[in-house]
């Protein structure tokens, strides 16, 4: 859209092994207002087995979104 958001331009690359939970949390928050049971209605039915690291940050990632959103 030839907008510049500082935020996302500054923003380090992701790590290799973490891209995934960047696109789990962009389909979960495209669907609701994310809670531990909502990413498990989810995970299970995507039959997706998430790991506590995982689970973290993505609830990491919401909480910076509602603090600066």
């Amino acid at each position: 859209m030839g907008i510049e958001v500082p935020e996302l331009t500054e923003a380090p690359d992701l790590p290799i092994g973490a891209a995934h939970i960047w696109r789990w949390y962009i389909e979960l928050v495209n669907t609701t207002a994310l809670s531990y049971t909502e990413i498990k209605a989810w995970s299970e039915m995507h039959s997706i087995n998430i790991k506590s690291w995982e689970l973290s940050a993505i609830m990491q990632i919401e909480k910076a979104r509602k603090t600066n959103g």
